[in-house]
């Protein structure tokens, strides 16, 4: 939009130059043709000064789309700095664990798509570690039930062992084969 602005500016100014080359060679032919002396000098002098005019205002206005348009790349850029720094800050502390930070970015830019893109992935990292404590709760249960489970196997192996020596003793059985 800038360089349209630009172009415009430079198209008007040079037709306007233009204009009063032309408009000056006509008057220069007239003059030649005519013989009109007297106006002639005067003649010259306006078309010098409207050229001097007109170059004057393609300066103000080229000097003022370069303006429009710098401080138009400062704003973006300041724009597209801030949204990237409120990301990397919310991301910096969900490195550190901190799983509650939120982005409030409504932005459509890719701050804004970056933002989305956090806040999705820290509702997959909580529903992670939701699942993540279920299951070690799981394992756990499943652990004392299994260390209970071994402890009774092992109270019952010693009570065969008992029963089946103290049955041996008192029958006097005694194991030939081995």
């Amino acid at each position: 939009m800038i360089f349209i602005l630009l172009g415009a500016v430079f198209v008007t100014g040079y037709l306007g130059i233009s204009n009063v080359n032309s408009n000056s060679q006509l008057l220069i032919s007239q003059v030649q043709s005519q013989t009109l002396q007297p106006t002639f000098y005067a003649a010259v002098a306006n078309i010098n000064q409207a050229k001097s005019s007109a170059q004057f205002w393609m300066i103000i206005m080229v000097s003022a789309a370069g303006f429009i348009s710098v401080a138009i790349c400062i704003f973006a850029s300041i724009s597209l700095t801030k949204g990237l720094k409120t990301v990397r800050l919310a991301l910096d502390k969900m490195a550190k664990g901190d799983l509650t930070q939120t982005l409030t970015l409504q932005t459509e830019d890719e701050s804004g798509k970056m933002a989305i893109a956090y806040r999705e992935m820290q509702i997959y990292l909580i529903n992670m570690f939701h699942q993540l404590k279920s299951d070690a709760e799981q394992l756990n249960t499943a652990g004392q039930h299994l260390s209970i489970s071994a402890s009774q196997s092992s109270e019952t192996t010693k009570q065969v062992a008992v029963s089946s020596h103290s049955w041996r003793t008192r029958t006097g059985f005694c194991s030939c084969f081995g």
